[in-house]
């Protein structure tokens, strides 16, 4: 059965709510394109390595 939840990668506790019960998680969360993390480095960081950190 598949189960898509919206959120903010960077929200620690939706991790904790989603991940019990699952074998698979995909983050569709990242900045994908190298402009973006040039004219926005920040927010690129956050999405990128805090939400990943979050999910791992």
């Amino acid at each position: 059965m598949l189960h898509i939840r919206q959120g903010d990668v960077t929200d620690a506790r939706l991790p904790a709510d989603v991940v019990p019960g699952h074998d698979v998680i995909v983050n569709f969360a990242a900045e994908t394109h190298v402009d973006r993390s040039i004219s926005g480095p920040g927010e690129f960081v956050v999405t990128n390595m805090h939400g990943l950190q979050r999910l791992l």
